[in-house]
């Protein structure tokens, strides 16, 4: 029975990729990447060291591959997204060596806040890709704690 519901989540999830735009796509890929931090919070709490290394590592592969796809030429954006990915990367890192919550949160939080934008983004305009002004304006007061 669950190999059933199992298939056609499966369905779902690939046709749901399938069919995104690109804000959509981001729009996943950051709640893949808060969905792993949970997954790795939980499994500190339980001290499943193993789960949570794993789950740190799947969701910081979400965040390099990002990182990688960014567009450097496209201006201002890029470079700022760029420097919030690197310390997503750093939070994550030094949350899996420590085995401390802290740093999962503050990249949660971080993610929560892109993910917010992204939305915000998708909802303004979802036939046309986000341009440098309309993010741009989203991230400007953007913060994070070091």
């Amino acid at each position: 029975m669950t190999t059933g519901y199992n298939n056609c989540q499966e369905t779902y999830t690939n046709n749901r990729v399938q069919t995104a735009n690109r804000v959509e796509l981001v729009i996943m890929l950051y709640e893949g990447a808060i969905a792993f931090i949970n997954k790795a919070i939980e499994s500190m709490h339980y001290s499943s060291y193993d789960k949570v290394n794993s789950n740190i590592h799947r969701a910081l592969d979400i965040i390099v591959e990002l990182r990688m796809t960014l567009n450097m030429e496209a201006g201002e954006v890029s470079n700022k997204l760029e420097t919030i990915y690197e310390f997503i990367e750093e939070q994550l890192r030094s949350a899996n060596l420590k085995k401390e919550k802290t740093g999962l949160n503050e990249a949660k939080a971080v993610i929560e806040n892109l993910l917010t934008a992204w939305k915000q983004v998708l909802l303004s305009d979802t036939d046309n890709p986000p341009n440098e002004s309309s993010f741009s304006n989203l991230l400007n007061g953007f913060s994070m704690k070091a």
